[in-house]
């Protein structure tokens, strides 16, 4: 764990270097996932390993089970049509700007810059000028308002199209053309893998979000549920570190004979729901949450926040006492999943227990899925979860 630290440590640092290298070119993400790392992989490959191949191996933990000195430089995953910015660039690799989400560096900065492929992104200026209009606006975090677009719509389930012949991760933001209320059917602009051509698609209003018309004071509401439904899919969402996305099926665009990580974990997790239920959270990571969201003072809520350390998990469920987290394969579960906090930390039944627990500033024990240890002496948080 010390050498992850040290290594994440670096990476978080690195991103922040490239900003002033040149002036920011606008692109969109053109896969229907793209791995994002901190720092280029040419710079730790040999002369003799494929950049591609190397991006497409990541491991979903880090460090990967049974090999705590295997890494896996993900950090983060973009999806088909997000607007990024282009900072710098060498043989393979971009370094992006994707304002989002931020995190921390070592040096307390704000940041949200990283490496991908080359071939993950498409610049605007290669779009026919009919098609620039036809991307869905940024999320920024500098402008909370962008969260909710009237004329955007989110994917919350792996959706295919016919059309592009592509499965779209849940995530997936989308520009309407137009609402269609008798068939209850949204005509939406979706990209073409690796092209720069626009389709007018339908996607049904089941199977999407939009942020802008659910009301403030039903996004706690509607966050839990959508948190409660990516864990009742058909497939689990499984454990991915960095990741932050779920796809139900293999990209069908990519030539790389090797199987792309869809997943969460469980600060992405947090991020994705948050943002498309309309919920103005901008944090990459467990560190910066607690930086920045206020603690809980007096009663819990639905919606809020459960922090320890490396850790962020929900409260789902007060009458029975839940939480929804994406929790590793160490502690045996590997997915996005609803736990009973019993099985979470030790002597702890109910949320009146932790919050007594917390008050008189005792450490918790962390169990892992068969009752055994898996923390020690831990320091646990309640966050509040933001609102606008």
């Amino acid at each position: 764990m010390k050498h992850m630290r040290l290594i994440i440590y670096f990476i978080y640092g690195y991103g922040i270097s490239c900003i002033s290298a040149t002036a920011a070119n606008q692109a969109v993400i053109c896969v229907p996932i793209a791995d994002l790392v901190g720092q280029p992989l040419l710079s730790l490959s040999s002369a003799h390993q494929n950049i591609e191949k190397m991006y497409a191996q990541q491991p979903i933990v880090s460090p990967a089970a049974g090999k705590p000195t295997t890494i896996s430089y993900r950090i983060h995953q973009a999806l088909l049509g997000d607007q990024v910015n282009v900072l710098q660039e060498n043989t393979h690799e971009v370094c992006l700007s994707i304002p989002s989400l931020f995190y921390l560096t070592s040096t307390g900065q704000k940041a949200h810059t990283y490496w991908t492929l080359k071939k993950n992104i498409k610049k605007i200026s290669d779009f026919p000028k009919g098609q620039q209009n036809r991307i869905a606006t940024a999320i920024n975090w500098s402008n909370p308002d962008t969260i909710k677009q009237p004329d955007t719509i989110i994917l919350k389930k792996p959706y295919y199209i016919p059309a592009i012949k592509t499965t779209c991760s849940l995530g997936t933001r989308f520009k309407v053309s137009s609402y269609i209320p008798k068939t209850k059917i949204y005509k939406v602009w979706a990209l073409k893998p690796h092209s720069a051509r626009f389709l007018l698609v339908d996607i049904p209003e089941n199977a999407c979000t939009c942020p802008s018309n659910i009301a403030v004071k039903d996004q706690r509401t509607a966050f839990v549920d959508l948190l409660r439904s990516w864990t009742q899919l058909g497939a689990n969402v499984p454990y991915v570190w960095g990741g932050s996305s779920f796809i139900d099926a293999n990209d069908k665009t990519s030539k790389l004979p090797y199987i792309r990580s869809a997943g969460f974990d469980c600060s992405n997790m947090i991020a994705r729901a948050t943002q498309m239920v309309g919920i103005p959270y901008f944090y990459k990571n467990s560190k910066t949450a607690l930086s920045f969201l206020k603690p809980v003072t007096g009663k819990v809520s639905v919606g809020d926040i459960i922090a320890l350390p490396g850790h962020v998990m929900v409260i789902s469920d007060l009458i029975h006492h839940k939480a929804i987290e994406a929790r590793d394969y160490d502690a045996g579960y590997g997915k996005i999943h609803e736990v009973d906090l019993r099985h979470v930390f030790k002597d702890i039944s109910t949320y009146d227990e932790l919050i007594s627990t917390l008050k008189a500033k005792t450490l918790l024990t962390r169990l892992k899925k068969d009752g055994s240890v898996q923390n020690e002496k831990i320091k646990v948080s309640l966050l509040r979860l933001p609102a606008i």
